[in-house]
């Protein structure tokens, strides 16, 4: 009777020994898996963040997941907008009850218009959203930067003393930190006039040299001025006449940030040049 006793004793520690040692991280690696990719958004408030991604070319890249905004005891309607963010991340935009036509009035015209723009993500009461592996990048705002410099010579008041100009810029842009997608190049020109005796006169304002890469925008611009009537004084006191000359700018930007901005000069001129960067150069 004891040894039954004894062998009953030593099964029960043996298997309470058992119990103890069993692995726990089965049923946590389940609810990790849950938390990863079945995600609830009535657990979001608004503006919080749902999950995040990475930035990859094209785009973001998402771990596939199931968003379901489930059936809850309140009467009505449920909806929740939410959208992609420049750091790839699924934020909560705007959550409300009723009938679609009572979302905030930042969506409504939107929402009523089917105009969301591929950016904002609608989701209904009981519906399901999968998010595959890749959100492309017409999910991310566009972002524009200027590149501005100017250039201009003068007479002998100083730098005041404004005689010919010329300003240019280069836009670039991209949607999240990818690379630029569009861009353009411009520039205007200025010249003093002094009636009735001499006038500066703007011979050609052009841009040129446009280059758009995916790692980098760069544009060029030049200004062809003189001095009228050239024989006339004060025009007249340059070799040749007419004091003829070219202002010339340049940008370029590169997608890492670092930007570049030069001017110079060519011809005759009273006194410059003088210059400065009015916008992201460096």
């Amino acid at each position: 009777m004891l040894w039954r006793i004894f062998k009953l004793v030593i099964a029960l520690l043996l298997f309470i020994t058992i119990l103890m040692y069993v692995p726990s991280r089965t049923i946590k690696a389940q609810k990790d898996d849950r938390e990863n990719y079945q995600i609830v958004l009535n657990d979001f408030a608004l503006g919080e963040r749902i999950a995040s991604g990475y930035k990859v070319q094209g785009g973001c890249r998402f771990n596939p997941m199931d968003l379901t905004l489930v059936k809850t005891n309140e009467k009505g309607g449920e909806w929740i907008i939410y959208s992609v963010d420049d750091a790839c991340n699924l934020v909560v935009d705007a959550r409300w009850f009723g009938a679609i036509q009572d979302a905030p009035e930042a969506f409504r015209e939107m929402i009523t218009k089917e105009e969301l723009d591929g950016k904002w993500y609608v989701a209904q009461r009981g519906e399901h959203h999968q998010i595959g592996m890749i959100i492309d990048d017409i999910n991310l705002s566009l972002n524009c930067e200027t590149h501005k410099n100017t250039i201009r010579t003068y007479g002998y008041g100083g730098v005041v003393d404004k005689l010919t100009e010329l300003t240019g810029w280069i836009v670039a842009c991209r949607k999240g930190s990818g690379g630029f997608i569009s861009g353009s190049s411009n520039g205007s020109c200025w010249a003093a006039t002094w009636p009735p005796t001499w006038d500066w006169v703007i011979d050609s304002c052009v841009k040129y040299g446009f280059e758009l890469q995916s790692w980098t925008v760069a544009g060029q611009q030049r200004g062809d001025y003189h001095c009228t009537p050239p024989s006339n004084f004060p025009c007249n006191l340059s070799n040749p006449e007419g004091y003829y000359h070219s202002l010339y700018l340049s940008q370029r930007v590169y997608a890492s940030g670092t930007a570049y901005c030069t001017r110079s000069i060519g011809g005759n001129y009273v006194q410059g040049p003088w210059g400065y960067n009015l916008q992201g150069c460096y």
